[in-house]
C-alpha cells in the first residue's frame, strides 16, 4: 500500500500499491469524526454520532492492501453531507437570502439538507448560518471530495475502459419500525449499475449467510446519481450494512461479532477483486 493522499481534516485517500490490476474504487462518506472548529452544534454530540456511519471506514480499510482505492470523508456528515446535492440548501437554516439555485429534489424541506438543520428531529443548532459560512463547508469540504471521487474514476477508466466504485454505508437495524436485512445492496433502481454486478455482489453475501435486500428502503442517493454512469461503463453501487451485526446502537461501540464482519468483507471484497481483475485482463487482451 502506498502513502495515502490526504486533505487536512477533509479527506483520505488510501491508494493501492504499484500498479493498478483493477478498476475498483470503494469510498465511505459518512464515517467521519474529526470535527471542525467552526461547527457550533448546540446539541449532544451523540446524537451527531449516531447520524455517521459508525466504524465503516475500518471495516473497509483493508480494501488497498487488496489493489484497491479507498476514499474517507474525515468530517462528519452531520457538518456537510457529500451525498446530498450541492444546491439541496434548507433556507430555514440560513440567515438572510440564498441567492443561488435551490435543488427542487432534495430533503432539505425535511431538515435534512447537504447541510442539515436537524438530527432525529431536534435543531442542531441555536443560530441559523451564513451564507459565508454553508459556502466555507461546500467549497473547502464538499467540493473537495467530490473532485477526489471524479478524479479517480477517471483514472481508472483511462486505465482499464470501465470503473466498479462501491459506496460504502451503514444503517440501523430497523426502519420505521420495520426489521431491515443484514445487507441493502442499492443502484437507484437500476440507473447506476449493471445488473451483473449488483447480482454477484449479491450471491457473495448470500454465500456467507447474510441477508440482502435491494434498494429498499434505501436506492442510493447523490453520489450514485452523480458517478453511476452504466452507459459510460462506470458502475457505482451502494451497501448498507446493519449497524446491528457490529455495533451496539444504543451506546455506539462495536461488539463481539465486528472481527468477523470485517473478515466476511475481506473475502467479499477479494472476490469481487479477483472477478474484475480477471475480466480486466480480458477486456486489455481484447484491445
Amino acid at each position: 500500500m502506498s502513502d495515502p493522499l490526504s486533505l487536512n481534516r477533509v479527506y483520505t485517500l488510501c491508494k493501492p500499491e504499484g500498479d493498478i490490476h483493477v478498476p475498483l474504487f470503494f469510498d465511505s462518506p459518512h464515517s467521519g469524526q474529526t470535527y471542525p472548529n467552526d461547527f457550533a452544534y448546540s446539541c449532544e454530540k451523540t446524537q451527531l454520532d449516531s447520524m455517521a456511519d459508525l466504524y465503516v471506514d475500518e471495516l473497509y480499510a483493508h480494501v488497498c492492501t487488496q489493489g484497491s482505492y479507498f476514499l474517507k470523508a474525515e468530517f462528519p456528515r452531520s457538518y456537510v453531507d457529500v451525498n446530498r446535492h450541492a444546491d439541496d440548501i434548507d433556507t430555514q437554516l440560513v440567515d438572510g437570502l440564498w441567492s443561488k439555485p435551490l435543488y427542487q429534489k432534495g430533503r432539505a424541506n425535511a431538515g435534512y439538507g447537504v447541510i442539515y438543520r436537524l438530527v432525529k428531529s431536534r435543531p442542531i443548532y441555536k443560530e441559523r448560518l451564513s451564507s459565508q459560512e454553508i459556502n466555507n463547508r461546500l467549497e473547502n469540504y464538499y467540493a473537495p471530495y467530490h473532485q477526489v471521487i471524479a478524479d479517480t474514476i477517471q483514472v481508472l477508466q483511462d486505465r482499464f475502459g470501465c470503473v466498479y466504485h462501491i459506496n460504502c454505508h451503514s444503517m440501523p437495524s430497523s426502519h420505521r419500525f420495520i426489521e431491515l436485512p443484514d445487507i441493502v445492496l442499492s443502484d437507484r433502481n437500476g440507473s447506476s449499475c449493471t445488473p451483473t454486478f449488483v447480482a454477484f455482489v449479491k450471491s457473495l453475501f448470500v454465500e456467507k449467510n447474510y441477508s440482502v435486500g435491494l434498494n429498499h428502503p434505501y436506492k442510493g442517493a447523490e453520489i450514485l446519481r452523480k458517478y453511476g454512469q452504466p452507459t459510460l461503463d462506470r458502475h457505482s453501487l451502494q451497501i448498507e450494512i446493519n449497524r446491528s451485526l457490529y455495533m451496539n446502537e444504543q451506546i455506539l461501540q462495536k461488539h463481539e461479532n465486528f472481527e468477523r464482519l470485517k473478515a466476511d468483507l475481506a473475502d467479499i471484497t477479494r472476490s469481487i477483486s479477483d472477478a474484475l481483475k480477471s475480466s480486466s485482463q480480458q477486456l486489455l487482451a481484447a484491445d
